[in-house]
């Protein structure tokens, strides 16, 4: 799963990751928010 926060996170979780975002996340999120 993709969890996109905008801001800082405290804590991640166990299994969490973070990664930077790329290119074809901002697609991928722009096109969440416009559905």
């Amino acid at each position: 799963a993709r969890i996109y926060v905008k801001g800082k996170v405290a804590s991640l979780g166990a299994d969490c990751v973070a990664k930077p975002m790329r290119p074809e996340h901002l697609a991928e999120l722009s096109a969440l928010l416009q559905a």
